[in-house]
């Protein structure tokens, strides 16, 4: 439904457009606020209106695609209804995140869900940051124990020295 978030990455198949397009913002995922088109694959699927229609259309496909990974603008793949394979690419595939626009609804098939899904496999733990200073800050740090660690065992080693030699028993 328009305003909506797509729930997981899917294949557009249907939309009330007559040119079987719809319209996504990517904000959520890019941070572009300009509307992107996307195209629904068309094949063997105008004239469907109902969900019992495309329950037994979804039934009788099979989708062939990428492993799931983090690139965000590529995707390759195949749909294969009754035997003839037609491609699938970026244009055909709404993210999960994105928001419909300007389309009063959109009908499509999932092929990444959950942990799979390529905002998911996209999102990465930021690297620490560390400055030239800080990191020669720990350098000295780190020389500074060592130089009091290795006086302490020195001086300790004489004093036990010292009290060998100047302790008669």
């Amino acid at each position: 439904m328009e305003g909506e978030e797509v729930p997981a990455d899917l294949v557009l198949l249907s939309t009330p457009d007559p040119e079987n397009l719809c319209y996504v913002e990517t904000a959520n995922l890019d941070g572009e606020t300009n509307l992107k088109i996307k195209y629904c694959w068309t094949p063997g699927v105008t004239g469907r209106s109902t969900a019992a229609e495309f329950r037994e259309f979804a039934s009788s496909c099979f989708v062939g695609c990428e492993q799931p990974n983090p690139k965000l603008y590529v995707f390759d793949g195949f749909m294969d209804v009754n035997g003839s394979k037609e491609p699938l690419d970026a244009n055909n595939l709404l993210l999960r995140g994105s928001t419909l626009r300007k389309t009063a609804w959109a009908i499509g098939l999932a092929v990444n869900v959950g942990r799979d899904a390529k905002i998911v496999q996209n999102m990465t733990k930021a690297p620490r940051k560390i400055t030239q200073l800080e990191r020669n800050m720990n350098v000295l740090v780190m020389v500074q124990f060592a130089v009091l660690f290795a006086g302490s065992a020195v001086l300790a080693g004489l004093d036990q020295w010292w009290q060998y030699e100047n302790n008669p028993t």
